[in-house]
């Protein structure tokens, strides 16, 4: 199965938990890429903006496409300091707390985060964001992913599934995020700005 977080003119937000999904992050139309990116990401934000369209996980069918490179212009792709320098290939790793899981982001398509489960060597998940991923880390106690894009979301996967949470903060768009060593909050940077994010249990 492919799972696409979709902006929809629909006020629903719902979890999506099956095995080996697919998160694709898309405007409204369903489309991953557009003819001019640029329009489109402007009409999204208004839209995001006014309320007239509201982020959300669904599942599509597989197999699915990637676009490699659409992204790569984004504001934010510079801010990360830990982004590799490199212009193809794995620019960024993260491995789970016991190991189980490792994330990667290309530079090809640096809007996507793959998710391995390195017990099996299989890929078990694909995160799809409408924005580059500028920054993302593990649950230091548990298999639980947080991911921020320069939006005013934050993305969180887990094996039970994924799920984002809006920031009740108008113009706040966080580029870094470092969780809390008991797991249970993290910290989410903006220029200048900061604010602490405090989850639930972690299953």
């Amino acid at each position: 199965k492919k799972a696409k977080e979709t902006a929809r003119g629909e006020n629903e937000n719902e979890n999506l938990n099956p095995d080996r999904e697919w998160y694709e992050d898309s405007d409204s139309a369903g489309a991953s890429s557009a003819k001019d990116p640029v329009r489109q990401a402007r009409i999204r934000q208004k839209g995001l903006l006014d309320g007239t369209l509201v982020p959300k996980y669904v599942v599509v069918a597989l197999p699915a496409t990637i676009a490699v490179g659409a992204l790569k212009s984004s504001k934010h792709a510079s801010e990360n300091s830990t982004q590799s320098p490199c212009d193809d290939g794995v620019s960024r790793i993260e491995w789970s707390f016991n190991d189980r899981f490792l994330a990667t982001l290309d530079s090809t398509s640096s809007n996507t985060v793959y998710v391995w489960d390195m017990v099996n060597i299989e890929l078990t998940a694909v995160l799809v964001q409408m924005e580059n991923v500028v920054h993302f880390k593990w649950d230091p106690r548990s298999n639980r992913l947080a991911a921020v894009t320069g939006s005013e979301r934050v993305y969180v996967w887990s094996p039970d599934g994924a799920s984002f949470v809006q920031i009740p903060l108008p113009g706040f768009t966080p580029t870094s995020l470092s969780w809390n060593p008991n797991g249970d909050s993290f910290v989410l940077g903006d220029k200048g700005t900061f604010c602490v994010a405090f989850l639930g249990d972690a299953p």
